[in-house]
């Protein structure tokens, strides 16, 4: 006899950076706490559902035998960066999605810069800002 059984989440809030102004080729950026984003999935949709209104479609650019580029190192630049689009009844979002496994600095900024938003950069951050940035400018032209 086989039990199914049904993976338990966390009540966490999705980590997630959402631009003021929708439109942009990448609107914002979605950190997963896990690697499996089937189990967060429900927490990202009821989170955006206040800005796009009720999530009608959702589609992403990888298929599932692509795993996503590891942002910690540079061979980031030699594949594609997981992108999620959102439609919604009144907007439509697109987001990068940062790999659960991204250091938590570099994440945090990715997140921010692109949602538009400023950095705070901590001495000697100066670099990882620079590859937040060239990471989301991967992912823009990707969009266009």
């Amino acid at each position: 006899m086989a039990y199914l059984t049904q993976k338990i989440t966390s009540a966490k809030s999705p980590r997630l950076c959402l631009a003021d102004d929708l439109g942009q080729p990448i609107d914002g950026a979605w950190w997963p706490y896990s690697a499996v984003l089937a189990d967060e999935l429900s927490g990202l949709v009821t989170a955006l559902d206040y800005r796009l209104g009720k999530v009608q479609r959702l589609s992403v650019n990888w298929s599932s035998r692509h795993n996503p580029p590891n942002l910690n190192w540079q061979d980031w630049r030699t594949k594609p960066q997981h992108i999620m689009t959102i439609d919604g009844s009144e907007a439509r979002a697109t987001l990068l999605i940062v790999p659960n496994s991204t250091n938590s600095t570099l994440a945090s900024m990715v997140l921010r810069r692109a949602g538009g938003f400023e950095v705070d950069v901590q001495r000697g951050q100066e670099a990882m800002l620079a590859n937040a940035e060239a990471i989301l400018a991967s992912a823009r032209r990707q969009r266009k």
